[in-house]
């Protein structure tokens, strides 16, 4: 079952990490005329496919399969067990429903960080990467700092943060809504209860889409954003840095020889915060990047509101 919901979400799910991470920085903008960009400039969800299969096709669209078809796995032998040792050791005297966020909310923290930095590397590689060795695979996708020292995965600048913002908000909007709903007396207002409860969730997912979404474009530019030591020096003597320089070290294959699907940031310029993150992307390719397939976050947030009881939290 799981292969199949893989089989059809990958390509969907590839394309937009893809078209969220595309850096593509304006250009200098002459008089009276608009600026240019100085990278891929794909302009909606359906051209970066269009753009994936054009230049990877079929093998380009499944990119990152095989790290989501071993995520299950991973979560459940690894991830929960880790995270309840831990809560049950430190967060004994709390109330259960409280350790419950809680223990969900770190679940999903140490799962989701490493997980979701080792797939979003593969769907973005330009290299073509084995499916069955890991060691290659991980020796591309991550810095020998990463590979020797793995827990620096969690210590990317603002990633946790980027994803403890958004499980909040999502946690939040259920509140509201639930509150919302039973604050007021839908006998009394005179308006059709279905009417009501539909156009108070459209408000309230709209408002919290419209803080997700940036969250989510940042989170997924700082899971590519590769952890070198304090110097790149700290490497190792003689091992490649950067993706290029391990993937020729390996001699690995590009998709496309040409033309890049994506365009990359400098990973020896990195993103040192969140709030870094949101100001350098505000100004090397304007706010609109933060609101990139902004009409996913909304299908998400609609589903958020429609499985949430009005009767309880």
């Amino acid at each position: 079952m799981n292969f199949f919901l893989a089989a059809i979400s990958v390509p969907f799910s590839g394309v937009l990490v893809r078209y969220r991470a595309n850096y593509a920085p304006k250009g200098i903008q002459l008089d009276g005329e608009p600026a240019s960009t100085n990278g891929p400039d794909v302009r909606g969800y359906f051209a970066m496919m269009k753009r994936v299969y054009k230049l990877e096709g079929w093998a380009g669209l499944y990119k990152g399969l095989m790290p989501v078809l071993i995520t299950p796995i991973i979560g459940l032998l690894f991830g929960l067990s880790i995270s309840f040792a831990l809560l049950k050791a430190t967060l004994p005297s709390l109330p259960t429903p409280v350790s419950q966020v809680l223990f969900i909310l770190f679940s999903s923290i140490i799962i989701n960080i490493p997980l979701s930095i080792i797939i979003n590397r593969a769907i973005c590689t330009p290299y073509v990467l084995p499916y069955f060795s890991l060691k290659t695979a991980f020796g591309v996708l991550l810095t020998p700092t990463e590979r020797h020292r793995p827990w620096n995965l969690y210590l990317t600048p603002g990633l946790i943060f980027a994803n403890f913002l958004t499980a909040f908000i999502v946690f939040f909007t259920k509140v509201i809504f639930v509150i919302a709903m039973s604050a007021i007396p839908l006998d009394k207002v005179g308006f059709d209860p279905l009417f009501l409860s539909i156009s108070l969730g459209a408000v309230i997912m709209l408002f919290s889409s419209a803080l997700i979404s940036p969250l989510q474009v940042m989170a997924m530019r700082l899971t590519l954003q590769r952890n070198h030591g304090k110097k790149i020096k700290e490497e190792s003597d003689g091992q490649p840095q950067t993706q290029d320089e391990q993937a020729a070290k390996l001699e690995l294959k590009a998709y496309s020889l040409d033309v890049d699907v994506m365009g990359f940031r400098d990973e020896l310029d990195p993103y040192t915060s969140l709030y870094n993150c949101f100001i350098r992307v505000k100004q090397e390719e304007g706010w609109r990047v933060f609101y990139r397939a902004f009409w996913v976050t909304v299908l998400l947030q609609i589903g958020v509101v429609l499985t949430t009881p009005t009767g309880q939290i």
